[in-house]
């Protein structure tokens, strides 16, 4: 999430730091706006199922090579 820029991390411990980070969200449109961009970014970029299984299928080829 972090260095994606996608989304904000938070104390787990604390559910004041949460709420402060939830209100930044709130009243902060821009922040909001790219955050949700990156996050589009990194879906399409890293998450995507036909990526991923290529990247699978190379692992196993290389798997059963040893």
């Amino acid at each position: 999430v972090s260095s994606f820029g996608c989304g904000l991390v938070h104390q787990a411990d604390s559910a004041s730091h949460f709420s402060r980070q939830i209100m930044r969200l709130f009243y902060d449109p821009d922040t909001r706006r790219r955050m949700g961009l990156n996050g589009k970014y990194l879906v399409r970029s890293k998450m995507d199922w036909r990526l991923i299984g290529r990247d699978l299928n190379v692992q196993f080829n290389c798997a059963n090579l040893t």
